[in-house]
């Protein structure tokens, strides 16, 4: 008889129902992106920048999004959301202090949460006041 080993299987319905799990996925990605983007090959830093943008805001969209369907309080949505850029921008900025180890990455260790959070805000009121926008369109009679 031949031994076959069991690998445990990971469903992505189950990523999706963790709170963590897409955080994780997002701070591992745009680690990746800044050490295969700018740091490890050549490529123009325009592309690096573009991924690691395109992906917070992917990324933000998505949270946003899960959480207008469960919350109904708008500011614990913007506290959750501005909690979560912080501590993915803490992440990010330790890998920054790791990977290029100069001064600029000391300063970065506060920047980075601070900038994090406040985009992470900002794209969660942006889809919060459209979604309001499009609620009193669809309410309202144009009679």
């Amino acid at each position: 008889m031949r031994f076959v080993p069991r690998v445990p299987k990971i469903i992505i319905q189950d990523l999706g129902r963790s709170r963590i799990a897409p955080v994780v996925i997002l701070i591992v990605v745009l680690c990746a992106a800044e050490y295969g983007f700018r740091y490890y090959f050549s490529v123009p830093a325009i592309i690096g920048y573009l991924t690691y943008w395109l992906g917070l805001s992917f990324f933000f969209y998505v949270v946003t999004k899960n959480l207008v369907v469960r919350e109904h309080d708008d500011m614990l949505l913007f506290v959750t959301i501005g909690m979560t850029g912080a501590v993915t921008g803490l992440f990010l900025a330790l890998w920054k202090v790791y990977l290029y180890q100069e001064l600029w990455t000391a300063f970065n260790l506060i920047a980075e949460p601070v900038r994090t959070g406040l985009y992470g805000f900002m794209i969660a009121w942006l889809f919060v006041r459209a979604q309001s926008n499009v609620r009193q369109a669809t309410f309202s009679s144009p009679n």
